[in-house]
């Protein structure tokens, strides 16, 4: 057992001036002569005398409250040798295994720490309590204000949407077709803000689609334009003919009817054109020239296709026209991918009065339809459109 007590023998530590503590009763001063004047306060205020100029000086009275305590100074903290002299260890270390690699492993390993440890405590001494307090009030209020401003797009977009839509309704039975597609382009607006993913929201966006591309169709149909291009063609000015496209005719909308099927066309004919899922019938003949159309349209991925022909109506957008090099020559169309739709209200089409083919109700044409209408998820037509005549919303 390990004996603690002090030896009686010890001789007791011998004070340093700055261990020393003076009283507090007692007083020193020098006058004004050069005279030092010492002694113990009185325990009232009272006037003491130089002895050497006679000049008063006023003294305190001593103090009622008891002697502080030293408050011992804190013992500095042993500092650890410096970052670079661990590093300067670590190498000679490293350096003495033999191996250069391990030595830049472990130095970037070592910064990586210092750096890791550094970025944490600062981003911890960031998250202040009146930070973190600030923080929350800024985020209740943002959310607050953000919850305002939706609420009241969504009970203006509500109100929008019944207007336009009612509009629409009153336009399309008064077969005014223009003023129709304005209105359904305000109520397409406004499900772009209510979104309430139900079979009228479907419906109208179907409608709106089809209004505006009845009202943007192209001036010209597509044997007028391969009329125009083989006139390109017959002057020896093909390469003109890309520039004449692309500023008369790049963008224009067309309402296609044709058949379509899995591509099961060959290696040969793939090496004159990319391979694509989608083949279309060449049904479309311009003279000698053959018209065939190209686009792989997002439209078709919930058709039901099989290798047999399968008769759909599409409405899409030209993108390019160009020459084919495979015998006969023919022109090949590409239909725009993403600005493409399945036609599914068989009584809009009547809008156009004098389109080539008559849209009249026959069992295969309602077939087509309907069978159009359940790949887009719309409903059929006759639940809106043919009440219209007889009916018109309110």
């Amino acid at each position: 057992m390990i004996d603690s007590t002090q030896s009686p023998t010890r001789k007791p530590r011998r004070k340093n001036e700055a261990d020393i503590i003076p009283e507090v009763n007692t007083y020193e001063f020098r006058c004004q002569c050069g005279c030092k004047i010492t002694g113990v306060r009185p325990a009232r205020p009272s006037i003491t005398d130089c002895l050497q100029c006679q000049r008063q000086h006023y003294l305190l009275p001593e103090c009622p409250y008891p002697e502080p305590k030293k408050i011992k100074a804190k013992k500095k903290r042993r500092r650890g040798p410096p970052a670079r002299q661990i590093l300067g260890a670590m190498q000679s270390k490293v350096t003495g295994l033999g191996t250069s690699f391990l030595n830049t492993l472990t130095l970037a390993a070592q910064r990586l720490k210092l750096s890791f440890f550094n970025t944490l405590s600062w981003t911890r001494r960031q998250f202040t309590p009146l930070r973190m307090l600030s923080a929350s009030i800024a985020m209740v209020v943002l959310l607050t204000a953000w919850y305002g401003i939706h609420t009241r797009a969504v009970s203006l977009a509500q109100i929008q949407f019944n207007d336009s839509w009612t509009k629409a309704q009153q336009d399309l039975a008064n077969d005014d077709l223009e003023a129709a597609s304005q209105q359904l382009e305000l109520s397409v607006k406004a499900l772009n803000v209510l979104r309430p993913g139900d079979d009228l929201e479907q419906q109208v966006r179907q409608l709106g689609r089809e209004t505006t591309t009845l009202t943007h169709l192209s001036s010209r149909d597509l044997f007028e334009i391969a009329e125009d291009a083989q006139a390109y063609a017959d002057d020896r000015k093909i390469d003109l003919w890309s520039t004449r496209f692309r500023t008369i005719y790049h963008g224009s909308w067309m309402i296609f009817e044709t058949r379509i099927r899995i591509n099961v066309s060959s290696s040969s004919d793939t090496a004159s054109r990319p391979p694509k899922q989608i083949e279309y019938a060449p049904d479309l003949w311009y003279r000698q020239s053959p018209l065939i159309l190209q686009g792989d349209l997002p439209a078709f991925d919930h058709l039901d296709l099989s290798g047999e022909w399968l008769p759909v109506v599409i409405a899409a957008r030209l993108i390019n026209w160009e020459r084919t090099s495979t015998q006969p020559a023919g022109w090949l169309i590409s239909l725009d991918e993403k600005e493409s739709f399945l036609w599914c209200h068989q009584e809009t089409l009547n809008y156009l009065g004098d389109f080539s083919h008559p849209w009249e109700t026959s069992p295969d044409r309602q077939q087509l339809f309907e069978r159009q209408c359940q790949a887009a998820h719309v409903l059929p037509a006759t639940s809106v459109l043919n009440g219209l005549k007889q009916e018109p919303a309110p």
